[in-house]
């Protein structure tokens, strides 16, 4: 008789599909995702009985019908590294996201500074262009102001650079900066331009740059909804599912990790038995403890707070439609919802109860990591406080906080999960 399986052995692959409901083909070693507290139903669905009349007692037979199954587990959300980063590769567990209704959008690098020519403020006299040189290096977008304080042509005229206090990071200065043709002129955390004088500046001519921070970003999606396909194993057991689709909660919680719990619904594909294959886990970062010293920001309503937790269930409805001429999962709506436990500031800080009164929106935003590859960086614009009460903790008064994370009037965008 064959040894027991154990459930200390399991293993998930993913892939996204390019037509919906067909595996794209076998998959590599580096497919296999890294997860935790795994669950999963391999088949379930709706039985429909015969309702049989018969001349004796008993239960009656039946069949199943929109046949499903399906798969929870949780990844740690964490940068892609420092390597992906520059290479412009989104990270491992961002394909998951995407079968999870939410948009991949990639910022390379070299898309850091924006396009010339500058921002003029206030009609200033000097034009230039410039070429984008060093790419900006920081976590957080930045505008640049660049002010003359003194006037002339390429090699004479000077500048002070500026951009002001953002999320944790100090107001930036620097003066006295000469703008020379053809010579790297720096703005700020390691950006740089090459720049071309047109006509002469004079003093007080003022000119902004935005400059973005290169990553992932995730946004929920309403119309291109991909989807993909897994296997799960354990022991010889493999259970494959196309056609899958889900949805995503987000969980920070200090001491804890930054997760991502993932909810999967698919198509069941062949059940068999296989050897264990072989993972590779090398593109999943280690994660880091969300506390004072990894997670340097935390807003709500641009006021700091002291976080104990944060949870948003994306909240997309996924369903499965089992009709005469198609069976497939399908997202029909989406409400995003959760709960923020924190610190209760003064009322003279913040008054929170009067969002509560109003249903006025703030915004919400976590930034959790120090460098870049390892930062991610939770942005919701409108989030709406739906309940709020106090409770206590080792003594010291906490709010409990009911959330609505809200689009705006564009859609889709009452969340932003940027991977850094």
């Amino acid at each position: 008789m064959a040894d027991e399986i154990s459930m200390n052995t399991a293993v998930v692959f993913n892939q996204l599909e390019s037509t919906y409901g067909v595996s794209p083909g076998a998959m590599t070693a580096s497919q296999a995702v890294l997860i935790k507290s795994m669950t999963a139903v391999p088949l379930t669905g709706n039985r429909v009985e015969r309702d049989l009349v018969k001349p004796y007692f008993g239960a009656n037979p039946g069949k199943l019908t929109a046949q499903r199954g399906t798969m929870q587990f949780t990844v740690e959300a964490t940068g892609a590294g420092e390597t992906a980063l520059d290479a412009g590769t989104p990270p491992a567990f961002g394909r998951l996201l995407r079968q999870s209704v939410m948009s991949e959008t990639m910022r390379a690098p070299a898309a850091t500074i924006a396009a010339s020519p500058p921002t003029g403020v206030g009609g200033p006299t000097g034009t230039f262009t410039y070429a984008a040189g060093d790419p900006y290096e920081g976590i957080v977008d930045r505008l640049v102001t660049l002010l003359c304080t003194t006037g002339g042509g390429s090699g004479t005229a000077e500048f002070t650079v500026s951009a002001p206090a953002i999320a944790h990071l100090a107001a930036y200065e620097a003066t006295e900066q000469v703008m020379t043709d053809a010579t790297d002129f720096d703005l700020v955390h390691g950006a740089t331009i090459t720049p071309t004088v047109g006509t002469a500046f004079e003093v007080g001519d003022s000119y902004t740059i935005q400059l973005s921070a290169p990553g992932a970003f995730y946004t929920p999606e309403s119309d291109t909804i991909e989807s993909g396909e897994s296997f799960f194993q354990y022991g010889p057991n493999r259970h494959q599912f196309l056609g899958q689709r889900g949805n995503v909660t987000i969980n920070a919680a200090a001491d804890g990790y930054f997760d991502l719990q993932f909810d999967f619904m698919g198509l069941p594909g062949t059940f068999s038995s296989e050897a264990i294959p072989t993972v590779d886990f090398s593109a999943f970062q280690d994660p880091l403890i969300v506390d004072n010293d990894n997670s340097p920001y935390v807003a709500l309503g641009g006021v700091e707070i002291v976080l104990r937790s944060f949870n948003l269930n994306v909240g997309q409805n996924i369903v499965m439609r089992s009709l005469v001429g198609q069976k497939k999962v399908r997202a029909t709506d989406r409400a995003a919802s959760g709960t923020i436990v924190f610190e209760a500031p003064g009322l003279d800080d913040a008054d929170y109860f009067a969002n509560l009164r109003t249903g006025a929106t703030l915004a919400f935003e976590l930034i959790h990591g120090l460098l870049r590859g390892e930062i991610v960086h939770l942005t919701c614009p409108q989030l709406e406080i739906t309940g709020l009460q106090y409770q206590d903790e080792e003594g010291v008064a906490m709010f409990s906080a009911n959330i609505t994370a809200l689009p705006s009037d564009a859609g889709n965008d009452e969340l932003t999960l940027a991977i850094k």
